[in-house]
Parts: structure tokens; sequence; C-alpha cells
């Protein structure tokens, strides 16, 4: 796993944003788990179109994308 290989190295500034990534990804996933919980409970509902800011939207999946390329190395 590259965490254990950055924190037996030594390598202390990859291992805080390999930290830094968990965090944020914690985050996330508490967000969308709170919000499919909420869903379950109201049941099927339909919500207004809301706008999106498209950079942001970008950000977070090239965000993923990293991630998903930094396991398979």
């Amino acid at each position: 796993m590259v965490i254990s290989k950055d924190a037996l190295s030594g390598k202390t500034d990859r291992l805080k944003l390999d930290l830094l990534r968990i965090q944020e990804a914690v985050r996330k996933m508490q967000t969308l788990l709170n919000e499919l919980l909420e869903l379950s409970r109201i049941g099927r509902m339909v919500n207004a179109s809301q706008i999106v800011p498209f950079d942001e939207l970008v950000r977070e999946a090239m965000e993923i994308a990293v991630g998903r390329s930094r396991q398979i190395r």
C-alpha cells in the first residue's frame, strides 16, 4: 500500500498529502451516506434542478482520478 511505503521510507510530505486526501474522501463519503440516509427516510422525492459549478465538478472528478491512478501504481 502506498501509505505504508511512504511511512516506512520516511516520506512525510507524501504521507501528509495521503492523509489529507483520505480525510477529504472520508468527508465526502460521510456527506454521501448522510444524503442517502435522508433519501431513504423520505422515500422517492423530486428535487428541483440546481446550478452546479462546472469547475468544482471537474476538480472533484480529477481528484478521484488522480487518487485511483496512484492506487494502480
